[in-house]
Order: C-alpha cells, then structure tokens, then sequence
C-alpha cells in the first residue's frame, strides 16, 4: 500500500540539536540532520535574547500553533541578510555533516536556533550545548500528513519517511523575513527563557547574568526590575503582588546578587513558623542546595544557619530580639518585610524598631515592605509618601464563587464537610479548604474520611501540626489520586498549596483579642473580611479557571468589613509596652501605621510596674530584661523568672499551659477548671479528655521555656499543688477570696468571679 503524500516545506537548513539516543535510530544518517553554515571552529555560545512560547492556545490572539513557533526578537533580524535562506534543491548535498563516529555533538549557532530541542540529561556533551538547553517541547500530537497538522516528516532517503516524535519542529512555511515580535504572554502562555523581556546571555567565559538562571517564570519577575532601582536609589520599596505571583521566594534569590549589598545578607521576615520553613526549604531547592547553605531560617524553636548563608527567614518575634541585642544589625544590608498586609503587632514594632534604628544608626540599611493587597496607605504613612510603589498584576484565571449558605441549625464541621463532597462531585482537581482552627481541622477530617472515594486523600495543615504532617499535605498528589487540604488562613496569603483548582471557604478565621478573663491576649473566632475571602478564593484561579464554594450567602457577603482590624488596636500591649521600655524611645517618636490606643498602653505600663518588670518612671528593671528574653506574656515571664527553683518546673508547665490551647476537648463548660488536674496529666497521669497530642505538645513547649530560662526541668520534682502560689505570681490582681455562696469569689481589684457550684 501507498503511503500518503508528504508535505514538503521551507524548512532553514540551520542546524538543530539532536541526542545522541536519536542518532542511534538511524545511524549515521541520523546525523544529517546536524548541518550548519557557520566554522566548525566558532565556540561563541549566545542564549537567544527573547523566549520560545510552548504551549500557547491555537486561535488566540493570533497565536502560531506549536509547529510553526520560532524565536523572536532583535537577533532574528540579523540571522541572514536576505531572511530566511533558501530551501535546499534536491539532490544537493547537505554542507558540513560529521562524517566519523563517537558521540560529537555540533557547536551553537550564532544567531537563534529556529527549531526545538528536547536534549537528554545523559548528553555527554551538554556544555556545548549550553546557548540551546533552555529550549523545550513537548509535542502534544503528531500526524501523517493529510490528517491535520503535526510534527513534520522527516526524508531520510527518496522514498523513505520516517517519524520523530518530541525532537525536531520545523519552522513556520512561510519562508519570507519575519519583522521580529514579542511572544504573547497572557494566563494560559509559558515561556521557557527565563526572565522575559531581560537578555540572558550564556558568555563562553562562564559568567552569570545579574538574575540567577533557573528561577521558575512566575509574574513577579516583571516587577523585580522596579525594585531593584528603588532600593538602589531611594533605599526603601514596596512590592505589591497577589499571593502565588512569587514575590516570597524570588525576590531575596535577585536581591542577594545586587552590587550595594556587597558581603551584607538579607533577612526576611514571615507572621507565622510553618510560613518561614517552607519558604526557606523552596528557595534552597531552586539553587539546588540544602536549607543552612545560601538559604537558612530561623524560628522560636529551629535554628538552621551556616556561616556561607546569604538569606535569612525568621520569624517576627527574631528580628526583635536581634534590634534589642544589636540595634545596627552589623552585617546585615536588607530587611525584608513579607506579608505586611496582615498588621500583625510583631510586625508593626519590629518595623518601627527598624525604621528607628536606621534613621539614628544605619541610614545604608535598606528595606523592603511586600504586600499582596494594593492598599498601601499605611505603609506609605511609615516609609515615606516618595517611597517607590512596584505592582505585579499576576496571572489569574476566572473563578466562579458557589454561595453555599449555611442553615441556621447547621454547624460549621458538617456544613464543611457535605460542601466539600459536593466540590469533588461537581469539579475536578484538588480541593483547599479553609477553617478557622485546628479543632474544626480535625472534626472535618473524621468526617470526610468515611465518605470519601478511595483516590482522594485528606491531609490537615497547620503551624501546630508536626513537621511530617506539614510536608504531607503541601506535598503534590501523585497521578491518577486528588487531595482535600484542611487548612488555616496559613495558606491565604504566607503558603502557596500547588494543584489547587477548588476552594471551599468557611468564612471564619481565627484573630488575637484582648481577653479580660485571662487578662492576656487570646485566639477568637471572627468572620473574615471581604479582601481575605478574595484572597482565599485566588487560590483556585492559580493555574487554571477554578471555583471557590462559600458557606455563607453573597448579601452577607457585602455586609462584611472591606479589612480587619490592626492587631495593635485589639490587643493587649503588655509586650508592647516592655519592647518600648527596652528600647528608650517614646512612643510619639516612633513611626506606626497605626498608633497604640494610648488607654491600654497606659494600662500595660500599670501591669508591668505591678508585677516588678518597670520602674515608676517606666525604666526596666532587671527582673523586666531576664523577662524579656522569654518568648511569653509578661505575666507568664514573671511567673518563670520569679518562682523558686523548686517550682521552677512547675512554672514551666503552667506557662505552656496557659500560653497553647487546653489539653482537655470537651465543652467549655463541661471540663473541669482545676490548673492542678492538666499539671498531673502533663507529668504523665491518665485522664479521659486529654489530647495526647495536645500533652506532648505543652510538654515540649515548657522545657523549651526552662532551657531558655536556665532552670532545670524535671517532670518527677512538680509539685501540681502549689500551682495557685505560681499562678499568683503571674496574676497578683486576680487574687480572690471565696464568698459564701458556692463557686463565688470576690477578686482583689474588687470585681466579681465565678465556677460552676459542681466543680470540684
């Protein structure tokens, strides 16, 4: 039988690259595809100034079908003084083919390769080929000709055809001079030269660019240009990018190789540990290195830095503690603040500590305020109104918003997880779903586990979880499986979960509130703002077009706050307060975005002169710096620096106590209130409504709290009776009496207490 008529096209004769697994198919007529016009002697290597575009959607906008793409920009205009050359005539001989054996491969060409390469990781060779190994392709068909469009055949010899698939696309037909265009770069594009619209050159000397090569392509990139001159020449910037546009992992990989940071390194902060460990693990895997080499990190409990580390991720609280230590942070050039839209207080005193600290002692230091929300007013309040403002669009797809709204008799668990169910039914891809805490986690876990189709998987996420968890849920699920994410507001705007193309929001986070039962700060459960519900829901749109489920409905919707509250308006700032005392300089001085309410500054100031930490005239004492360098609530710090040693222990667990969420799970109002039963279940005595996860949890925590407070910790030396002399230490004005009637106490400031008449 016949075979079917070929195409015969205008092909250039320039040559492309070949493997040498390729080769072996064919033998040594394999290798008369490796022909070019220039000296075998040239071992110039230039990269192509602008990209290949793979992958880009036929019909739209114009866009040349995966065949016929070829390289553009201001090389192709001097590629050949008459434009594209000439096929060759038949019979004539191809120029210049390798005529002996061995694994020789041919030398770049001068000007862009006007075909596609897919070279093997096994090329012995692969340095020559060093101008071309950005180039990939991946052939989504082939067809014979007569039957649409496809890769090429190629003609070995009159009469024989034979078919690559994944190597070789020829250019366009039209043999004509192409004036030079861009790619088009829109949500559904990829450009396989990094750094688009920046010249990347691969110098035969073994110099680098100024950008890191190997850096994925994500829509920060467009951005960074704006920064890097900002910070150059004003010394302060702001980056404004959604979230899953890069700004967290690109930025300090750029920023590390500017010539004014010299020697200096870079920290970056990030509001929440989980947040900074990732970050730190991404950015070492894009340089091929390990966490603790170019990238480590650093948080309240971990510690990986070496003495080669160039970019450092920390936690709010470390920047803090290194301005009280070392107000001019010697050998540090950049301070990153990520996230900053968040308003978290740990943000806003570090931020004026710095701000502070380079206006009196290091006007060089440099910082830069990332953001994913584009209301910048405040931020331009604190930097300065000429501070540079740099925004990255990103590249979002269309998502659609189901509103779901909750019945008035249904709980948040099981509406979560009926809607959840109903997301994988209607949608595919992976699900993120979004809760306000790590119980609500895990009552929804329970009950998707029993329902659900054997190839998804459920995997929690959260800055409580242990570290395997964590990275089993951020971990991508393998082919042919999905995956429903159980997570915090982790993942709105600090984490990025790959693979997500559906969200289901519970609208409900959980935030810092001043709690006048504790007297501390507390974790409440509030419904979130219209900015965090369309952040959360951009996570489906990363990608590709997704869909976001809402479980409430969209009139409530548009009665919801436009953006919470700052943290230091709704808080208590006893913390604050020591910082400030620590620090020297007044409050007025300092430059916030939001000021702290001057009444309940005033009534940290009492607190803390209360429990021995300040002077009258607002000096820290001694008692007030040993507490100080204790990650706790001044009250919980004086509860450990005060205690005698051989409470010491005891003051250790009942600061974890306090400080974590309560080992019991029940109703509040069915768990017993006695301090003195959690104290003997965390020393190893059994009880019911203990979490196990939860003791081992307080129990780590309160040795960390006894090494960093230089006591000796032992569980077998606790004495769970003496936990109301402890716990007088840390609330000398919650000192009570007991009244007549049962479960009633009179405190000492004069107000009124209770518990159940029941409680034993």
């Amino acid at each position: 039988m016949s075979r079917p008529p070929v195409h015969r096209t205008r092909s250039q004769p320039d040559s492309v690259y070949v493997t040498r697994g390729w080769w072996s198919r064919f033998g040594d007529r394999g290798r008369h595809r490796c022909t070019r016009h220039h000296s075998h002697h040239d071992r110039r290597r230039v990269a192509p100034a602008r990209g290949v575009g793979h992958h880009l959607p036929s019909g739209q906008r114009r866009a040349r079908s995966v065949h016929q793409r070829e390289l553009v920009g201001a090389e192709a205009r001097r590629s050949h003084p008459g434009g594209v050359p000439r096929r060759r005539r038949a019979g004539q001989p191809r120029p210049h083919v390798f005529r002996r054996g061995g694994d020789a491969v041919p030398r770049a060409p001068r000007r862009p390769v006007p075909g596609f390469l897919r070279p093997r990781a096994h090329l012995r060779a692969w340095p020559r080929c060093a101008g071309a190994a950005r180039l990939r392709v991946r052939a989504w068909r082939w067809q014979r000709a007569g039957r649409g469009r496809g890769l090429e055949p190629r003609r070995v010899a009159p009469g024989r055809e034979e078919h690559r698939r994944q190597h070789v696309v020829d250019r366009a037909h039209d043999s004509r001079p192409r004036r030079p265009v861009a790619v088009p770069r829109h949500a559904c594009a990829r450009l396989s030269e990094q750094f688009v619209g920046r010249p990347v050159s691969v110098p035969a000397s073994g110099q680098s660019s100024s950008v890191p090569p190997g850096l994925p392509d994500l829509p920060v990139l467009d951005a960074l240009p704006a920064v890097l001159t900002a910070l150059a020449e004003h010394g302060s910037a702001i980056l404004v990018a959604p979230p899953g546009a890069g700004k967290t992992t690109l930025a300090p990989l750029v920023l590390r190789r500017e010539p004014w940071l010299a020697d200096q390194r870079i920290v970056m902060l990030e509001p929440r540990r989980l947040a900074t460990r990732a970050a730190a693990q991404r950015m070492a895997s894009l340089l091929g290195e390990r966490v603790g080499d170019t990238v480590g990190y650093q948080t309240r409990d971990e510690r990986h830095i070496g003495p080669d580390t160039r970019i450092e991720v920390v936690t709010e609280g470390v920047l803090t503690r290194r301005l009280q230590h070392d107000p001019t942070l010697e050998g540090y050039g950049l301070v990153i603040f990520d996230e900053v839209h968040e308003r978290n207080l740990p943000t806003d005193v570090g931020l004026a500590l710095l701000l502070d600290a380079r206006a009196t002692l290091r006007p060089d230091l440099r910082v830069l305020a990332m953001s994913a929300t584009p209301d910048t007013k405040g931020l331009l309040k604190v930097l300065g109104a000429d501070t540079p403002v740099a925004s990255s669009d990103g590249r979002m797809h269309p998502v659609d918003v189901v509103w779901a709204p909750m019945g008035k008799q249904d709980r948040v668990p099981e509406a979560t997880a009926a809607l959840v169910q109903r997301a994988l039914r209607e949608q595919p891809g992976d699900v993120l779903v979004f809760l306000p805490g790590i119980g609500e986690i895990r009552r929804v876990q329970q009950l998707l586990l029993g329902s659900l189709p054997e190839r998804v998987d459920v995997h929690p996420l959260a800055g409580a979880l242990s570290l395997a968890e964590q990275d089993l849920a951020l971990a991508p699920s393998p082919a042919g499986r999905r995956r429903v994410v159980l997570s915090t507001d982790i993942a709105e705007s600090s984490l990025t979960v790959d693979g997500v193309r559906v969200v289901v929001d519970a609208g409900l986070a959980r935030v810092p509130r001043f709690d006048q039962r504790t007297g501390m700060s507390r974790l409440t459960t509030v419904s979130t703002s219209r900015a965090s519900a369309d952040q959360r829901a951009g996570r489906a749109g990363r990608t590709e077009p997704g869909a976001a489920y809402r479980l409430w409905s969209k009139l409530e919707h548009g009665t919801r706050r436009a953006h919470l509250e700052p943290e230091i308006t709704q808080v208590d700032l006893a913390g604050l307060a020591l910082e400030l005392a620590a620090w020297g300089t007044p409050v007025e001085a300092l430059r916030w975005a939001d000021a702290p309410p001057p009444r309940t500054l005033q009534a940290a100031n009492e607190l803390l002169v209360r429990l021995g930490a300040l002077t009258d005239d607002g000096r820290p004492t001694d008692r007030g710096r040993r507490m100080l360098a204790l990650p706790l609530h001044p009250r919980l710090a004086r509860m450990v620096a005060g205690a005698e040693p051989a409470d010491g222990s005891l003051a250790c667990i009942v600061a974890a106590l306090l400080d974590e969420r309560d080992v019991f799970r029940g109703r509040p109002d069915e768990l017993p209130a006695d301090l003195s039963l959690r104290v003997a279940v965390v020393c190893g005595q059994f009880h019911d409504r203990a979490d196990s996860r939860d003791v081992r949890r307080v129990r780590d925590r309160a040795a960390d709290v006894a090494r960093r407070a230089q006591l000796r910790f032992d569980l077998d030396e606790v004495r769970a009776h003496r936990c109301g002399v402890v716990l007088a230490l840390a609330y000398p004005d919650r000192v009570a009496v007991r009244r007549n009637q049962p479960g009633q106490f009179q405190l000492r400031s004069g107000s009124s207490a209770w518990t159940p008449p029941t409680d034993p």
